[in-house]
């Protein structure tokens, strides 16, 4: 099954097969949870790929950025560290990021966290969803992965 959401992130290169992924029965919210398998990183990176490739389509930014799909929590998560945020840094933000423990530590695989700041760059092309990330508080978590973050194509 580690390799299952490979062929799904090789699916969704072409447009026929992104359109699978998100429209009826929408088969990419089951693969999302697949960002938060720590025992393999082709699975990661297989269901990383994918929502990333499905952002390419600015048109189902919506579906992807609402519930019950919501792939920003599984973009910002791989990214997200130990870091204590503010109360107001905090306000706003998808539960499943809000006062991660402090042996909370980021994606080791550069692939994953490359690709979902591909995704999340993706979502940024359009202004209306620049600033849901803004109201959602993704860039406090975008700000202290930067400042943790060693690789310069990355950065």
């Amino acid at each position: 099954f580690h390799h299952l959401a490979s062929v799904m992130y090789n699916i969704t290169q072409i447009e026929e097969g992104r359109t699978a992924m998100v429209g009826e029965g929408c088969l990419l919210q089951r693969l999302v949870t697949f960002t938060r398998f720590e025992g393999s990183d082709t699975r990661r990176l297989g269901a990383m790929g994918a929502i990333r490739n499905c952002a390419f389509d600015h048109e189902k930014h919506d579906i992807l950025l609402t519930r019950p799909v919501d792939v920003l929590p599984s973009l910002l998560l791989p990214l997200a560290g130990p870091e204590e945020l503010s109360e107001e840094d905090m306000d706003g933000m998808p539960d499943d990021l809000q006062y991660l423990p402090p042996e909370k530590a980021r994606d080791p695989c550069v692939e994953v966290r490359a690709l979902a700041m591909e995704a999340l760059l993706q979502f940024c092309a359009l202004r209306a969803k620049r600033e849901m990330l803004r109201a959602r508080k993704a860039y406090p978590i975008l700000r202290e992965y930067h400042k943790w973050e060693q690789d310069e194509e990355l950065k």
